[in-house]
């Protein structure tokens, strides 16, 4: 599901608040929590102890722990079995693991529609 990256990983442990929008590439691993948009030019991975409040977009995006906010994973998005994801989803692929949690809508997106929102995540990605 997760490709190697050239990039660094990120990571925001068990301990850690952060409240804000971030931004970047290559995979970022959340374990705490984070209040805020998530946009990542890369895969985002929620551990189980992980919490998200707010939107996330990202290449992949594997739930473990909870978001509240909509999601537009570009390649795939998975919720796992303690996961739970409050919220509406944009993605190519999609599952939700046995006993996961999911409440929201679902659009599955073509490969065209994913360009495109790639290109406007870009334009506003190189404005900061």
């Amino acid at each position: 599901m997760f490709k190697k990256s050239k990039n660094d990983n990120t990571f925001i442990g068990n301990d850690s608040k952060i409240e804000g929008n971030l931004t970047g590439k290559g995979i970022l691993r959340i374990y705490g929590e984070v209040i805020g948009d998530i946009v990542m030019d890369g895969d985002v991975i929620i551990g189980e102890s992980g919490e998200v409040n707010g939107n996330i977009t990202s290449q992949t995006l594997l739930i473990g722990g909870t978001v509240i906010g909509d999601v537009i994973a570009r390649e795939q998005l998975r919720v796992v079995s303690k996961g739970k994801l409050l919220g509406n989803i944009q993605t190519k692929s999609m599952i939700v693991d046995e006993n996961a949690m999911f409440k929201g809508m679902s659009e599955m997106l073509t490969s065209e529609e994913i360009e495109s929102q790639k290109e406007e995540e870009n334009k506003v990605y190189r404005k900061k």
